[in-house]
């Protein structure tokens, strides 16, 4: 059985003010893979110097980057520092669970007897401690070489998968309401000004997660969002349009 720290597959993660989570996701980076590259996004808190304060490797590498509105923009950088044939990919609102640590090495050796490039890991996702379903996994574990696009909900390559979803293991997405409609609006002003045709399924998502939370927790409790004007003025006056779900 093959022991953490694992050496053939590098893990990657894109951050931006994360200072309250990055000390616990980089513990467990850096205690599960010898090789770990995180990308921060120049930011106002100390996500920074807590990841280097974490740093116990040369294999351990921190690469600084202008803030660019979102984590995928950054991938190709991130990337460019991996020197193992394989990489795992987490997000600074996510962890890896320990069944899915455990059987990383089990992934790669299936897909390396299969000859295949990247395998679906399954996602259990909560906003506001209530489970959620956007897609119920991602290409999260894949060859380095098939990289990774810069722009708004990219994904690593989905050519040559595994069959079906790696059935061992999720990573664990937890945010709060107000965590994602602040990103959704963000990424909606940049996309609107891209002219991004995926603008409306941001609008989207942000309509479905109030609803999904305001039938848990009531109205009120979503109108109190700080953010709430902006959402009704640029996300529910588009109801009656067709907003595109991916």
């Amino acid at each position: 059985m093959i022991q953490p720290p694992y050496k053939n597959v590098t893990a990657v993660s894109v951050v931006w003010e994360e200072e309250q989570r990055i000390g616990s996701l980089g513990g467990i980076l850096y205690s599960w893979f010898d090789n770990v590259v995180i990308v921060v996004q120049k930011g106002s808190d100390r996500t920074l110097d807590i990841c280097r304060n974490l740093m116990i490797k040369p294999t351990h590498k921190i690469i600084e980057d202008e803030w660019r509105g979102g984590g995928d923009f950054s991938m190709p950088l991130a990337l460019s520092h991996v020197e193992t044939d394989w990489t795992y990919v987490i997000s600074g609102d996510e962890e890896p669970d320990l069944e899915l640590l455990r059987s990383m090495p089990d992934a790669i050796a299936a897909m390396e007897e299969g000859g295949y490039d990247g395998a679906m890991i399954r996602c259990e996702e909560t906003i506001e401690g209530i489970k959620y379903v956007e897609h119920p996994a991602h290409v999260r574990l894949f060859r380095t070489a098939g990289g990774w696009e810069a722009r708004h909900h990219s994904a690593a390559p989905h050519d040559n998968l595994m069959p079906g979803i790696w059935p061992h293991g999720a990573y664990i997405h937890t945010r709060s309401l107000e965590e994602v409609c602040r990103d959704y609006l963000r990424k909606l002003t940049m996309m609107e000004a891209e002219g991004d045709s995926l603008a409306d399924h941001n609008r989207y998502t942000i309509f479905a997660v109030c609803n999904l939370v305001a039938a848990e927790k009531g109205w009120r409790f979503v109108w109190a969002l700080e953010q709430w004007p902006e959402i009704e003025r640029r996300v529910f006056a588009y109801v009656d349009s067709q907003l595109a779900v991916i």
